[in-house]
């Protein structure tokens, strides 16, 4: 219950400062909103896929990649497009599909949208600088 908890209070906050930007520009603050929290959830992924050892996360990945033969760039694009497809699809049934945020936007608390740009900042950057240490790690070691 209490991830539930921190999950609706991020999307929440991000609700509100996302429609407080779309009351001055015309935007489509769901789209944008939920392309924002899919990209941090792929990359969370990535950063468990990075702590586990590849044979238990990867080997079920695997299945939700495209092989482009000759191009690992566009294998890695699609398994990361369709990643963040997964978590685009269960964000827009969670929060999106029926109008269902406006059932809890009001019960968390507003914090003029720092938790949520301060989860999708760690979600990016956690990832990165955890890579960046551990090559550091290894080279001096």
């Amino acid at each position: 219950m209490k991830l539930k908890r921190i999950y609706y209070s991020i999307w929440s906050d991000g609700i509100r400062k996302m429609e407080l930007v779309n009351s001055t520009r015309k935007t489509n603050w769901k789209f944008g909103s939920n392309v924002l929290l899919s990209s941090a959830g792929y990359f969370n992924l990535l950063f468990l896929a990075a702590l586990f050892p590849r044979k238990y996360l990867m080997d079920y990945l695997d299945y939700l990649q495209i092989d482009f033969s000759g191009s690992e760039y566009l294998t890695n694009a699609s398994l990361g497009a369709n990643i963040s497809g997964i978590f685009f699809i269960i964000n827009y049934f969670l929060i999106f599909r029926k109008d269902r945020y406006k059932s809890f936007i009001d019960d968390y608390k507003y914090y003029n949208g720092k938790l949520f740009l301060g989860y999708f900042i760690v979600s990016i950057w956690a990832p990165v600088l955890f890579m960046i240490v551990y090559v550091i790690y290894v080279k001096v070691w």
